[in-house]
């Protein structure tokens, strides 16, 4: 299965709002993945990121894997700047495993 853009800003969508309902629940010792402030963080960074059109032209235009990397590593630095390394690394090695059962 080829990826989309589109299905990789999906992907990236859903893991970021997993990865932050997970990072609560490390935070507080819970082992509930609700986290209501936290979705609706990642609701309203994913809608503006929507909202932005020149945002998605610039998006659209990556194109090779070098700047697909560079692109997402940004991401990670921006939306992990309140999370230890280990939580990082945890979200970033589920992503990894989800692309490639969807390959």
């Amino acid at each position: 299965m080829s990826m989309t853009k589109e299905r990789i800003r999906e992907i990236v969508e859903e893991e970021v709002k997993s990865f932050s309902e997970q990072a609560v629940a490390a935070a507080s010792g819970d082992v509930a993945p609700e986290a209501p402030r936290q979705k609706s963080d990642v609701e309203r960074a994913t809608g503006k990121m929507q909202d932005v059109s020149s945002l998605q032209a610039y998006i659209a235009k990556i194109d090779t894997p070098q700047e697909m990397e560079q692109f997402l590593g940004n991401v990670v630095k921006m939306a992990s700047q309140k999370m230890s390394k280990p939580q990082v690394l945890t979200s970033l090695t589920k992503l990894i495993s989800f692309l490639r059962k969807e390959q």
